[in-house]
């Protein structure tokens, strides 16, 4: 019988064959009793070519007529013949049958399911912690006042009496100097009335119902051109300017991209927890854990902030989608509202007369004088004018803390690595059906079942080898 010979290097577990061109062809007889899966092969002097024959040259083999490949396991010289001891190569022989077999593949080199955590690799303990200072929403070197000023003009903007104005700081400087000077006085038209009494008696800041510092632009919260003020009785004020709010609510939406774990390039798995923790730091809302879970949905980070301007209570809203643009809200994946201060309440004081009082006492005072007690005339008058002068400080509102809104969002990332992998010798995660000739390199399969037409302790070997893992080359 005819059989080639190899010098060929491979695993033990692959189905690499080697090149036909690179054998030898040698005619053989089989000794006695000997082996269909573990043969022996001798070589008589004239079988062997001319030259000294060396059975070093030699490992492996190939015999057409039983189909099989063979390891050459040992070599032995008796009575003038080489004896050539051989072991089957299950692999190589049935490579053909083993490529067309559909398997439920484990791990793999040249196909993975990046989603499939690999737990073969341990996690490091020391993180590699990533800061991504954000874009604030809100801006808080430049801010505004929203002030609520009760009117009586005819405004489609205004909400039962009060109409509320977004002021920057020369506006509210404007107003507070049109309240606290002549200005008011002299729009009153009350000429019988000495302008420091008429100031005594006035109390302006009545008309002001509140005042909340938010920070946000005037110019960005409110559509609308600057344009003088109605305050109480009195319209268009002029030396006075603001921008009248049509809405109530400011909104804005920023998106920012995740970071994206170190190494994964071995898998998006690594952007999920254990691997990487995500925390959102946001003023005035605290701290924020992003569960890493919906990164499913994509990688950007939508931040919508909304801010009632007259209370100054604000709402912050994340959810993760695949893109940095606009997208159908319903199809984002919400992950958490929070509610807090983004607005500052700021306190409003007055100075108030008691003039009611004063004008009983004189009335008290006048009626004893008439009834001839000038005692009690006398010190009625002194307590009327006593009460006249006397001012009682009235506040409205709080002043609220700016400490919240001090700093700027970030976001800080743990990155947890694992080892260091050697994917062409265990692959990676697959777990799916799949042809195995469509696939190269390193595979793992889950059955030990597939059917081959090989003997029985060769359908077991190709099958233990399934399971352990192999390489089909």
């Amino acid at each position: 019988m005819n059989v080639e010979l190899y010098k060929f290097t491979k695993r033990l577990n692959s189905t690499a064959r080697p090149t036909p061109s690179t054998g030898t062809s040698f005619t053989c007889e089989l000794k006695d009793e000997t082996s269909f899966i573990n043969p022996i092969l001798k070589f008589r002097p004239d079988h062997l070519t001319s030259g000294l024959f060396s059975p070093s040259a030699y490992n492996y083999g190939y015999i057409a007529y039983w189909q099989r490949y063979y390891y050459i396991t040992d070599w032995k010289y008796i009575n003038g013949l080489w004896e050539c001891y051989l072991t089957v190569d299950v692999m190589a022989s049935f490579r053909s049958e083993i490529g067309a077999t559909s398997a439920y593949i484990l791990r793999a080199n040249s196909d993975y399911n990046g989603n499939l955590i690999d737990t073969l690799y341990p996690a490091q303990t020391n993180p590699t912690i990533v800061t991504q200072a954000l874009g604030q929403s809100i801006d808080l070197n430049n801010g505004c006042y929203i002030v609520g000023i009760t009117n009586c003009a005819n405004s489609q903007y205004r909400k039962g009496a009060v109409t509320y104005y977004a002021l920057d700081e020369t506006d509210l400087n404007d107003l507070l100097q049109f309240m606290f000077s002549g200005s008011i006085y002299n729009l009153s038209q009350i000429h019988d009335m000495e302008e420091g009494i008429y100031k005594a008696i006035q109390n302006p800041m009545q008309y002001v119902t509140s005042c909340v510092w938010v920070p946000v632009r005037a110019d960005v919260i409110s559509p609308h051109a600057k344009a003088a003020l109605d305050f109480g009785y009195w319209q268009n004020v002029s030396g006075t300017s603001g921008r009248v709010l049509e809405g109530f609510v400011f909104g804005k939406t920023n998106y920012y991209q995740l970071p994206n774990h170190p190494q994964i390039s071995r898998g998006s798995y690594l952007n999920y927890a254990p691997y990487s923790k995500y925390m959102l730091y946001y003023p005035p809302f605290g701290g924020i854990p992003i569960d890493s879970a919906y990164r499913s949905a994509g990688d950007y980070l939508c931040i919508h902030l909304s801010i009632d301007c007259i209370s100054g209570i604000s709402n912050l809203r994340l959810s993760m989608q695949a893109t940095n643009q606009e997208e159908d809200r319903t199809r984002r994946k919400v992950i958490i509202e929070r509610s807090g201060q983004a607005g500052i309440p700021i306190q409003l004081s007055h100075v108030q007369s008691d003039i009611i009082s004063g004008i009983t006492g004189i009335v008290s005072g006048l009626a004893n004088a008439a009834a001839g007690n000038y005692l009690g005339a006398g010190s009625g008058i002194m307590g009327s004018a006593v009460s006249m002068t006397e001012t009682k400080q009235t506040s409205l509102g709080y002043n609220g803390s700016f400490l919240a809104t001090y700093d700027y969002p970030i976001l800080v990332t743990e990155f947890y690595q694992i080892g260091n992998e050697n994917r062409t010798e265990f692959g990676r995660p697959l777990c799916s059906n799949k042809t195995i000739n469509t696939l190269s390199g390193y595979i793992q399969c889950g059955e030990a079942d597939h059917a081959f037409s090989g003997t029985r302790a060769e359908n077991e070997e190709i099958n233990r080898n399934l399971r352990d893992g192999f390489f089909y080359e």
